[in-house]
């Protein structure tokens, strides 16, 4: 326990997904930061990284990794796991491991809920009303975004002309993003 929370132990298997992900995350970044690269060398070098990626997944072996951990430091830790009259958890501060009776923790845990000072029980439940106020609102925002999507426009005998000013332009850039970003259309 004294190693900490962070303290991890190797993985049974690699999770392809992670790996891959790592792996164009360092072509992004070779790609952004390093020389300038030909497509050719682009391609290249992708198709390097998609070969040491899958390398790396399918060639991870559990039993060839070095195991930090003393056999009689695995067992204490598969013991602690195992007994449930404890709870593991990291501490209100700092970097460490608490281990706490478990009965001893709910009686804490309901000493603190019921204490007025700290949390007061609701008479109803606001959930339903700020979620219908917050669709409410989204609704109302849509139509606003909606209206001010259309550029303004004069009739006159019949004839629609639109009104062109730079304000106006990019207002409408930044409400054609604005509605990218909300899924409006």
């Amino acid at each position: 326990m004294a190693r900490g929370l962070r303290f991890c132990l190797p993985p049974k298997k690699v999770d392809g997904h992670d790996a891959k992900c790592s792996f164009e995350l360092l072509f992004r970044d070779l790609k952004k930061f390093g020389p300038p690269l030909t497509t050719e060398n682009q391609d290249r070098l992708k198709c390097q990284l998609k070969h040491i990626s899958c390398h790396h997944i399918y060639s991870y072996d559990f039993s060839k990794q070095i195991h930090n951990l003393s056999k009689e430091e695995w067992e204490a830790l598969t013991d602690l796991r195992k007994d449930d009259s404890i709870i593991i958890t990291k501490p209100d501060k700092g970097n460490g491991v608490v281990i706490i009776n478990k009965l001893d923790y709910l009686n804490k845990m309901k000493l603190l809920i019921l204490d007025a000072t700290k949390l007061k029980k609701l008479t109803q439940n606001p959930t339903k009303f700020r979620e219908d106020s917050l669709i409410s609102y989204l609704c109302k925002l849509k139509n606003r975004i909606k209206s001010l999507m259309m550029p303004p426009f004069i009739r006159y005998y019949h004839v629609v002309l639109p009104l062109v000013s730079s304000m106006a332009f990019l207002r409408f850039i930044n409400l054609v993003a604005l509605s990218a970003l909300l899924s409006l259309q």
